[in-house]
């Protein structure tokens, strides 16, 4: 069962929405920078690119609850954090190393970096969503795979998949003290919401961490993370990711191969 929590930062720091780097052991980690401390003398304040946050503005940042999301693409996420921005302070986790190529791996985070940089501009009056990139390591996943090689798409091979992000999704939760994880994996009308949600109940009792069980694929969710996609001009792949999903011939574009699974 999923136990609310909220979380509130005693600091009251208030942050800018624009997205910095800095580099931490094996991950790169994408924040906003505090502008300001919030202070009693001080009503309201001005971001660096002159917006200004009311206090009660500032009150909604405190009060929000803190999740960890996994992220399984940019495209997938646009919908997802829509969705939950409202309620949530967002920090998107972008692991995928079952992006077997290296090049494609690469252009999937800078499409997921270029929309939260975006998302960010354009909606100054939500918490900036914050951007952390954990370890590329497509031969950890490969060796958790072996012996799923010739399983269908769909299948086992999938949910080990699933499993290995999700593990090392609610462990970094769990590390930076967050109370609560999920995924954008369940936006997809063909990826087994069923199966998701049992992974993130067995992780959640495993760490300590609440699990989001919500399914993104309702409310019409997938279509309009396409719809997103393409007004954010966001490059949109044709398979999944790993080696097994891949065909030849296939445009970004084709609808048996969206998000890399069969219709």
């Amino acid at each position: 069962m999923l136990h609310r929590r909220y979380y509130r930062n005693q600091d009251r720091q208030i942050q800018g929405k624009s997205v910095h780097f800095r580099k931490s052991g094996q991950q790169r980690c994408y924040c906003s920078r505090v502008l300001e401390v919030y202070t009693a003398a001080q009503p309201a304040i001005r971001r660096q690119d002159g917006v200004e946050i009311s206090q009660e503005n500032m009150d909604m940042t405190d009060q929000k609850r803190k999740i960890f999301l996994h992220s399984c693409c940019g495209p997938c996420s646009t919908a997802v954090i829509e969705r939950l921005i409202p309620d949530y302070s967002i920090t998107v986790f972008f692991y995928n190393p079952n992006i077997t190529n290296e090049g494609e791996y690469h252009k999937r985070f800078e499409t997921e970096k270029a929309f939260i940089e975006a998302f960010n501009k354009n909606h100054p009056e939500w918490t900036p969503v914050e951007l952390m990139e954990g370890e590329y390591d497509p031969e950890a996943f490969l060796h958790f795979v072996r012996g799923y090689e010739k399983e269908p798409e769909n299948g086992a091979r999938c949910a080990k998949c699933f499993e290995f992000r999700m593990e090392r999704t609610v462990r970094k939760a769990a590390e930076l003290g967050y109370p609560l994880f999920g995924t954008t994996l369940s936006v997809s009308p063909h990826k087994k919401t069923q199966t998701i949600n049992e992974k993130g109940y067995a992780l959640s009792r495993r760490y300590g961490v609440d699990f989001l069980d919500e399914s993104f694929k309702k409310k019409d969710g997938f279509r309009r993370s396409v719809d997103l996609s393409r007004e954010y001009g966001l490059y949109r792949q044709n398979y999944c990711g790993c080696r097994f999903s891949e065909r030849e011939g296939a445009g970004p574009e084709d609808p048996s191969l969206e998000r890399g699974l069969d219709l």
